[in-house]
């Protein structure tokens, strides 16, 4: 089928051809024979023929009207229909506020269009058509978008099962060794928080309402990250601290030795023996702290401090490899 604008040119262009015919009959002829009712019935014949042209051009316009007038009615219809459907779908605890923003900004728009052609005297039902259509597509998209979070809803809703048992075994676990005397007071103070926050994901998984599953998983995730961390630290804190016991105390010997050592060795350079004077003074501090603690003395502490001062040293030893001193 012929689009309506080529239909429009075509009648044009046809009404230019018999303007033109009619200018022609008009011209002035030599004298004829002719009696003047033969001119005047072709004038007549011409004029009705453009008048007929004139009133099939304005009935194309008011079928093609008709006809688009129908399908907005329609279109509008189905689309009000849609509205109402996505709406509520919108009122779903998984749906984000971006979304929900989106739907509001596309439902003002389509009750601004509609007062708006309420009011007009003419309407070109073509462009109401277009505008409806276009109001189509971005509800379409929005239920996409809606489908698309449903589905992720259910998804992690199933996937917090599994999650909620590695967290559940997680936390046995580290409730059998959080107690170790060598466990870090952040360590201890992470388990805390990571059973405050599980208790509190408990509550929401139970409550009868107001369950956002997607956001509910990713809250289970950063539990269970920390569950993992913090059972790392652990180990980590008792390994550290064993090792502390075992090398804290030689550390502590060798180290007075060793400032004394490079001290004579780097005595002219001023850089070096500042840095090494500095190394002293606070190993000074560190000796006089170690010798007021009770037992057990906390060596985690103590060796942490003296690593220190030992790379340091070491940093002068590493940017002087011809030295001879260890």
């Amino acid at each position: 089928m012929e689009t309506k604008k080529s239909v429009f040119y075509k009648i044009a262009l046809f009404i230019i051809f018999v303007l033109f015919q009619g200018k022609s009959t008009f011209a002035i002829k030599p004298k004829s024979s002719e009696p003047p009712l033969a001119d005047f019935l072709s004038i007549s014949f011409i004029l009705i023929l453009v008048i007929s042209i004139i009133l099939v051009f304005i009935g194309a316009l008011i079928v093609v009207s008709k006809i688009n007038k129908d399908l907005a009615r329609k279109k509008r219809k189905s689309l009000f229909t849609k509205l109402e459907l996505v709406d509520k779908f919108t009122k779903k605890e998984c749906v984000t506020t971006e979304i929900r923003n989106r739907f509001s900004k596309v439902k003002g728009k389509l009750i601004s269009v509609e007062i708006d052609n309420n009011k007009k005297f003419f309407i070109n039902w073509r462009m109401v058509l277009e505008d409806l259509s276009k109001f189509d597509k971005e509800l379409s998209l929005i239920m996409r978008d809606i489908n698309n979070q449903i589905y992720l809803s259910k998804k992690a809703k199933r996937s917090i099962v599994g999650v909620d048992e590695k967290i559940r075994f997680l936390i046995d676990e580290i409730s059998k060794k959080i107690s170790h005397e060598d466990v870090a007071i952040k360590t201890k103070t992470n388990f805390e928080n990571l059973r405050i926050g599980y208790e509190s994901i408990l509550k929401t998984v139970d409550s009868p309402t107001g369950k956002n599953w997607i956001e509910i998983f990713e809250k289970y995730k950063i539990l269970c990250s920390l569950a993992c961390n913090t059972l790392s630290d652990i180990e980590n804190n008792i390994s550290f601290a064993k090792l502390a016991k075992e090398n804290g105390p030689k550390l502590l010997k060798s180290i007075p030795p060793k400032i004394d050592s490079m001290l004579e060795t780097y005595h002219k350079d001023t850089k070096i023996v500042e840095i090494l004077c500095t190394a002293r003074f606070q190993y000074q501090i560190i000796r006089k702290d170690e010798s007021c603690m009770a037992e057990p003395k906390d060596w985690v502490t103590i060796y942490t401090k003296l690593l220190k001062i030992e790379t340091d040293i070491n940093s002068i030893i590493k940017n002087d490899p011809i030295s001879n001193v260890h």
